[in-house]
């Protein structure tokens, strides 16, 4: 079954689904990798903030196609000029998906200079609780995040390159289209745990 289209001209998230399980097309990769053999990736949907209470009804629809729910709204009216974002963790060999945050904001809403959040837990959803896997929103002028890690050590995340686009492996700052905020993901080394980040540039 599918999202039926609202109007020709608002861009509403419409699908199509097959045999296979689709995707919502506003869906982005934050990042992916292999830990210890076991691969993993994070990635988040973001929904365009509804116009009117009819708007918000039927995304609030749409997003139920996919098991989303935010949250803090209780009724369409509550979504109406709010972007909501679900970030998701799928681990392993058999994909196994977890909803790892839930925001919705404003959509006028904005971060500058060196202002941040995260999110830290631990990559794997059992036997795993050092919390290595770090989920951070950034203002969209932010150009370089640095993550710090308990150990001493560190890892850099800047923005899409000829570079990182050669290696998925590679973390960067991406852009989500209708996000007000810039997002960005690392994952400590298995030695040691999540301390703090800092956008650096």
């Amino acid at each position: 079954m599918g999202v039926r289209k609202q109007a020709e001209d608002r861009e509403f998230q419409a699908f199509v689904v097959g045999a296979e399980a689709s995707e919502p097309h506003m869906r982005t990769t934050l990042a992916s990798g292999t830990d210890a053999g076991v691969p993993w990736r994070v990635y988040i949907d973001v929904w365009k903030a509804p116009a009117d209470t009819a708007e918000a009804q039927a995304t609030l629809t749409a997003m139920a196609e996919f098991g989303e729910h935010p949250e803090d709204v209780s009724t369409a009216s509550e979504l109406v000029g709010k972007v909501a974002h679900f970030v998701h963790r799928v681990t392993g060999e058999e994909a196994r998906t977890t909803q790892i945050a839930d925001m919705v904001l404003p959509e006028d809403d904005v971060l500058s200079g060196g202002e941040y959040g995260t999110v830290s837990l631990p990559l794997l959803p059992h036997n795993d609780t050092a919390p290595r896997l770090v989920t951070g929103q950034v203002a969209k002028t932010a150009r370089e995040v640095t993550c710090t890690w308990k150990d001493g050590t560190s890892a850099k995340v800047g923005r899409a390159s000829a570079a990182t686009e050669a290696n998925a492996a590679v973390p960067v700052i991406h852009s989500p289209k209708h996000s007000p905020y810039d997002w960005f993901v690392c994952l400590a080394p298995k030695s040691t745990t999540f301390e703090g980040i800092k956008v650096t540039k």
